[in-house]
């Protein structure tokens, strides 16, 4: 049993159309796996009287809400109203599923967990051999067909036809679904498409679907008919009209999502997981005796013993052990998470500072000197001008930056692409080993011009063999 920690922070969402002999089970069983959640129906007026069986259940549950509507409207369009109504009644997470029992309660506390993970959870029915071996030979031949399609037609290696899903709304800008057109089935393809185009980050947790037991397919041949119609419309408009499926502010969006509190956290719990820990170990490696020596190296020429340094971005703090000795050490991060690592590894010898980088909750001219390593390469364009701005307020009359900063040509960056490619591409594991990076060096001009803009006076520029060419070393002062 999965308890929530609020009670409105999660909606579990689920269409109705004749489903008067399931929803008194599937409500119970619901309440086991998530007693405090919300649960909305949507009924399409319903014939045999489930409308009439929710009002009922609404009275015994004070958490329980019922969406009339008038006629049979589409599972799409009552997928779209419930992540609506989602919306506008402020749900974090939003968990839909169907009514019909073919999608089990014990699922939720799943996909609860890997909501920590992904914006966007989607039940997987192909990642198990035995997940559909219940299914009569008709229904896996369906189901697997439409798997195969969305995959060549669309490139899309999700479960794509599937209702299972949970929703990060507070993190998934709500103008996306506003991209989506159809009503029917293809809303399930048509909508995963979207927010994927969009920089949405979707993970998938293998479920079990058993027969029919209690409910019966509402699918019927004029939905495979039309569902095929709309799957090749929509790899036209994927080849032709791709644009039409971005939103205009999604590339901001996205960045926008790696540089918060909610996702940092979230990518230093991840810093535990096992399927990274192959990772983890080759760059604790790395940082030890490739990048730590090359920082200390640095902070050492720049900064004379005992200058007030800010580590702007400081993550665990693995490497500023010689710094935290020789210099007086604000550590800054907007992520609670990697503050508690840091401390549990230097203590009170520094001074730790939960904050934004765009609004360091520290006085102006507060340090000697600033310096992060693979922090800049988060950032948009527009974002790395507002963080030299904060840069230069925070820092003395001619304080300095020393900023460790990733260029696309790095080895690092090339090697991770090819790992990232083998993972994703080659063996399909959707495995991200570090947020996204808009804004990769790209030469010594390029930075050398963007100090100058915002009030710095480059003063060396470093790309060599120190750290096996990873990272590019820009020492700036600011000008007064």
């Amino acid at each position: 049993m999965m308890k929530l920690p609020q009670r409105s922070d999660c909606l579990v969402f689920l269409p109705t159309y004749n489903e008067a002999g399931t929803v008194r089970s599937l409500h119970a069983m619901i309440r086991v796996e998530l007693p405090d959640a919300d649960i909305l129906f949507i009924d399409d007026a319903s014939p045999d009287g489930t409308g009439e069986i929710l009002e009922e259940m609404c009275t015994q549950d004070t958490r329980l809400s019922v969406m009339h509507r008038s006629n049979k409207q589409g599972i799409g369009s009552a997928h779209k109203d419930g992540i609506a109504w989602a919306y506008s009644n402020g749900y974090r997470l939003l968990i839909t599923m169907d009514s019909d029992m073919a999608h089990s309660p014990e699922y939720l506390g799943t996909f609860v967990a890997s909501s920590e993970q992904f914006l966007v959870v989607v039940g997987n029915r192909f990642q198990r051999q035995e997940s559909i071996k219940d299914w009569n030979l008709w229904r896996r031949f369906l189901t697997r067909s439409g798997h195969m399609l969305t995959r060549f037609l669309l490139g899309m290696e999700y479960d794509a036809t599937g209702a299972f899903r949970a929703y990060l709304l507070d993190q998934i800008p709500q103008r996306l679904f506003s991209l989506i057109h159809a009503d029917d089935y293809a809303f399930f393809f048509e909508s995963l498409q979207v927010l994927d185009l969009n920089g949405i980050p979707i993970g998938e947790v293998p479920i079990h679907l058993p027969s029919r037991t209690y409910g019966n397919s509402k699918m019927q041949f004029r939905d495979i008919f039309f569902g095929f119609r709309r799957l090749l419309v929509q790899a036209v408009r994927l080849r032709v009209r791709r644009q039409s499926m971005i939103y205009k502010e999604s590339e901001t969006a996205a960045i926008g999502y790696e540089n918060n509190q909610i996702s940092w956290d979230r990518y230093w719990r991840s810093k535990s997981d096992s399927g990274s820990r192959i990772y983890q170990v080759i760059a604790a490696f790395y940082r030890k005796f490739i990048i730590k020596p090359s920082l200390n190296k640095f902070l050492n020429r720049t900064f004379p013993a005992g200058a007030t340094l800010l580590h702007a971005g400081c993550g665990s703090g693995h490497m500023d052990y010689e710094a935290i000795a020789r210099f007086n050490v604000t550590a800054l991060d907007i992520s609670p998470v990697a503050l508690d690592r840091y401390y549990a590894l230097h203590g009170h010898r520094v001074d730790l500072v939960n904050g934004d980088l765009f609004q360091t909750p520290v006085d102006d001219g507060s340090f000697d000197g600033l310096f992060n390593l693979g922090v800049m390469e988060h950032f948009s364009d527009e974002e790395l001008g507002r963080l030299l701005i904060e840069f230069r307020r925070v820092l003395k009359k001619n304080g300095r930056l020393v900023l460790f900063w990733p260029p696309e040509f790095g080895l690092s960056v090339r090697v991770l692409k090819a790992v990232h490619f083998l993972l994703n591409d080659v063996l399909k594991k959707n495995i991200h080993l570090h947020p996204k990076e808009p804004s990769l060096l790209k030469s010594r001009s390029e930075v050398e011009a963007r100090l100058t803009q915002y009030g710095f006076d480059l003063d060396a520029f470093y790309f060599g063999s120190r750290d096996l060419f990873t990272h590019a070393i820009v020492i700036a002062s600011r000008r007064d």
